[in-house]
């Protein structure tokens, strides 16, 4: 389940994400989420020719790295 206080008001009610709804949240170029994503630095999975995101993973892919960001 995600917790909606982490996530940005346009991704409630999208399971999945496309590249072009993290680039802004991430503050960083489309190019430069595909980029992480296809070096497994952001989880995603390709369907066909798309890469795509799974909001869950993002949400707790995001947390974890806040998490290593305060220690």
């Amino acid at each position: 389940m995600v917790d909606e206080r982490f996530v940005p008001p346009e991704w409630l009610g999208k399971p999945i994400l496309r590249a072009e709804d993290l680039a802004p949240v991430l503050q960083m170029h489309v190019d430069d989420v595909y980029r992480m994503a296809k070096h497994g630095s952001i989880p995603s999975y390709k369907l066909g020719g798309r890469r795509l995101f799974r909001t869950q993973a993002i949400v707790e892919w995001l947390a974890g790295a806040q998490v290593e960001k305060a220690a």
